[in-house]
Formats: C-alpha cells, structure tokens, sequence
C-alpha cells in the first residue's frame, strides 16, 4: 500500500491539528504494511478476546467487528490505523493529541477507531505486566476499565465507540501507568502541583495545610472566578513566605476553606511533608461500584502495600485527588450518610479552581447542555443539588491530600 501523507493529511486531520509529529515516520508504517490478512489487531478473534479483557459486551464486541470490516475497505483509514498503533507502541510516553481527533473527518467509524486502537496495544500491555512480576488481579482490573468509557459512551451517543480524549487516557492502563487496586485506580508518576504546601508537627503529627502563594480567594475561602462568578468586593490573595526558622501563609482548615488571616509555623517544630514538585500518587474513582468509604480505605491499604512491593523506587510523598465529587461545599448539601462526604474525610480537602463536571456526573449529558431542569430530578443527590444550584450556588472542584 503505497498512500501519499498528505492524502492523510488533508483527508483526517483538521485544520487546527498539527499533523507533524505523528507523520514523521509515517513512510516507515509505509515500507512495514503486511498486508490487511496479516494484522493481527483487525482479526476477529484478536478482538473478541482483547474485547473480553476489556470488559465489554458481546454486543460491544460484534459492533467493533461490524465497524473494523467496513473500516478495512477504506485503505486510507487502516493505513492511519496502522500508523497510530506503530506511533503509540514505539513510543508510549507520545502525546494522544498527535492523534488526530476523527470526530469531523472519519465521523460513521472513529469511535471504533480508537477502541481499535486501544485492543491493539492489550498484548504489549499484558508483556509489560508479566515482565514486571505484577500481580495478574490487578491487571485484568485494570484492563477491564475500558468497558466503562464504552458504555459512558454509548449512554451519551447510543452508539458503541470511544472518545479520542479517553483513548489517551487508555494509554496510562496499557503502559501500567494507572492502576486498579481495589476500589481505587492510582496515576503515577504524578507531579503535585503548588497549590498547597503542607506541614507536620513532629510531636503530635498534627498537619497544616497553607495555601500557595498568589491565589485568589473569594470572601468564603474558595479559588475566585470559577463559573465567571468574581467577587470583586471581597476578594483576597494568599501569601506564603517559607524562611528557613518559619513559615508564614494563610491556612486552609479542616473543612477546605481557605482563610483570610495568617498563621506563623516554626521549623523546629514542623516538617514539610508536602509541596510543589514532589511524586505523588494521583486517584482516579472510576464509575461502576459503590465508593464506600471501607472499600476505599481498603484500596489505600492495598496500594500502600503494592507500591512497597512492586514499584519501590517511586518515592511518593502523599495520594492525591482533584473531582468535581470533592467540593467541599457538600458538608452543607449532601446527608452525612453520603460515600461522597464519607471519601472525603479519608483525608483533607483544599480548594481548587476549574470547571466542575458536577451536572454532567450528577444529572447526564443532556443537563449540561439544557440545563438541569431538562431532565427529573430522581435521586436524593440530584434533589439536593439542584436546589443549591437553584438558590445560586456554582458548583466547584476540590482538592484531596491523604498521607
């Protein structure tokens, strides 16, 4: 198959996507074509059993298979498929937006296309697995995760495929780097961020968490502006001056807010324990099971042990979160009876700025494009937090810090 890249160009990618990087090798994925009889990962029965690891439906698979057929009479479209999965598996650390997003240009079959894509990469992810002795149950629970995106995908769509967002994110499962443990899946490795430093006393192990320097908070302690919501009256800007006797800077209590006042810390009484640039374990809560706070702490226990013994050399300082099912405006929304307020007092809680997906999680994708009252209101939750937003009130992200 000899197919010019500027036929690819100008046939997959939009006029906003750069095509350079993933077309640079593309005269290799060229010259190494087998032959459509030879790829593995369009033959049927690599697909149902990668489909099966996977988690999905016998419906699911048949669909992918329905769609893999048509795709393969395109040969534009299996040259690129080809190409994706020799540019993703050489190098597995390469950018899923070098991908182009199909959604315009191949719109009957990209979805498909990337689970494609994503099956492709289960036999190099299962090798990875076994070269690093790691536990076969975490594994599959980890491979499963794919059928979850398939079905938020099909709720949305009504059609089986998935997001060029969510294949990138597949990446992280294939390259062991997000991991199932229990209940919890956990990223790595994992940078923090600077929006908070916290601090340990070194008798009572007493933690105190301070906010960076340079954010502004509106009068109630949460990260200004989000929801174009400003206030303009009240605002306020943290401070944060680290010395090498003590510490200065606004405190963040124990229910997340920031606080407009300062707090001095001596250093030969507290230890560091978190800041800007330390490894850390990010948390991802995946759909599908109930996140009770047991199952939860479980899954901490279980990932404490994991990383002790298989990835020792990942240093990590603290796990972290950051959701939209960490607003601490929930303690005065949510029964105490909630999984949500329950995670959330596994650790500590701190403001953080940025949409929420708070209405597209709580009330599904029609809410967040009509509004919440396009769709009932059923469960406690939904009742809850309608009448919040009603009065008002912006949904938010939170921040979530357990060491």
């Amino acid at each position: 198959m000899n197919i010019d890249k500027n036929r690819i160009i100008g046939r997959f990618f939009r006029t906003d996507e750069d095509a350079t990087e993933l077309m640079t090798t593309w005269n290799e994925s060229l010259k190494s074509f087998p032959g459509v009889e030879n790829i593995p990962f369009v033959n049927d029965k690599f697909i149902k059993k990668y489909g099966k690891m996977g988690n999905l439906s016998d419906d699911a698979i048949k669909t992918v298979i329905d769609d893999k057929n048509r795709l393969v009479k395109d040969e534009a479209a299996l040259m690129l498929l080809w190409h994706c999965v020799n540019f993703t598996c050489a190098d597995k650390s390469k950018k899923r937006q070098a991908i182009p997003q199909l959604d315009k240009t191949l719109p009957d079959l990209y979805g498909n296309f990337f689970i494609l894509l994503v099956l492709a990469g289960y036999p190099g992810a299962v090798k990875l697995y076994e070269t690093r002795h790691l536990p076969k149950q975490v594994m599959d629970a980890t491979l499963k995760d794919l059928n979850i995106w398939v079905e938020q995908y099909k709720n949305e769509l009504g059609i089986t495929g998935l997001t060029h967002r969510i294949f990138g994110w597949m990446q992280g499962h294939l390259t062991c780097g997000l991991l199932k443990i229990g209940r919890l899946q956990f990223q790595y490795p994992f940078t923090f961020d600077n929006y908070i430093v916290v601090f340990r006393h070194k008798i009572t192990d007493e933690l105190q968490m301070l906010s960076a320097a340079g954010i502004r908070y509106n009068r109630n302690g949460l990260i200004d502006g989000v929801g174009d919501v400003w206030d303009e009256d009240g605002h306020w800007l943290a401070t944060l001056h680290e010395g090498e006797v003590e510490v200065e800077g606004n405190p963040i209590s124990a229910a997340g807010f920031a606080e407009n006042r300062l707090v001095k810390l001596e250093l030969k009484e507290w230890n560091k324990v978190l800041g800007k640039g330390d490894k850390v374990l990010n948390i991802h809560i995946p759909a599908g099971e109930p996140m009770t706070p047991e199952a939860c702490s479980e899954s901490f226990e279980q990932a404490n042990h994991f990383f002790s013994q298989y990835v020792s050399d990942y240093d990590f300082k603290a796990f972290v979160c950051f959701s939209w099912l960490l607003d601490n405006q929930f303690e005065g929304i949510l029964k105490p009876t909630s999984n949500v307020l329950k995670f959330q007092h596994l650790g500590q809680i701190f403001p953080i700025g940025g949409e929420s997906e708070a209405v597209y999680r709580i009330f599904g994708p029609k809410a967040k494009a009509e509004g919440i009252d396009a769709v009932p209101h059923v469960s406690s939750m939904q009742r809850a937090i309608a009448e919040f937003v009603h009065d008002g009130g912006v949904l938010r992200n939170g921040g979530f810090v357990r060491f």
